[in-house]
């Protein structure tokens, strides 16, 4: 039988801060959803549609310690994991539950600040700023007299066979 291959890669926005739980043993036990959100257009209606997932995360470990620590509602973020599904009995009826065992994530910079400007919003705006400024500064020193002499594009070199 050939091996399968269980991975799963999302790209969305965390719904609530992470919740953690310690486990007796001293192992740490982080979970949060995810919003992965697709937008379409409605075949019926011709209108734009938007539709969300919400995907449920489990980190353990020392990915669990990060989460609960920096893992925030809207925060936008990258998820690497398997898919893993629990099941139970419950009053006689068997449930189930599937989430991402997440393997490693990593945040994308859309973490809204006070000031309604997301971190990486903010630091492309100073840049362009900065860039601005440097090219009016650079602009301010620069004088057509510095290039010398215009060049004479109306001479022919002759050049002799081997040159």
């Amino acid at each position: 039988m050939a091996a399968g291959l269980n991975s799963v890669h999302i790209i969305g926005n965390v719904a609530a801060d992470a919740e953690v739980h310690t486990f007796q043993s001293g192992a740490i036990k982080a979970s949060f959803r995810v919003g992965v959100s697709e937008s379409y257009k409605d075949k019926n209606t011709g209108e734009q549609r938007d539709s969300t997932d919400w995907i449920n995360v489990v980190c353990w470990g020392k990915q669990a310690e990060i989460a609960a620590q920096y893992v925030k509602k809207g925060m936008q973020i990258f998820v690497d994991g398997k898919m893993q599904t629990e099941s139970w009995d419950k009053d006689g009826e068997k449930r189930y539950k599937t989430f991402v065992n997440c393997r490693n994530f990593q945040f994308l910079g859309k973490r809204e600040n006070h000031g309604g400007e997301s971190d990486s919003d903010r630091q492309y705006r100073e840049d362009e700023e900065r860039r601005a400024r440097y090219a009016a500064e650079a602009e301010a020193d620069f004088d057509l007299g510095d290039l010398g002499p215009p060049l004479d594009m109306d001479d022919d070199p002759q050049l002799s066979p081997g040159d």
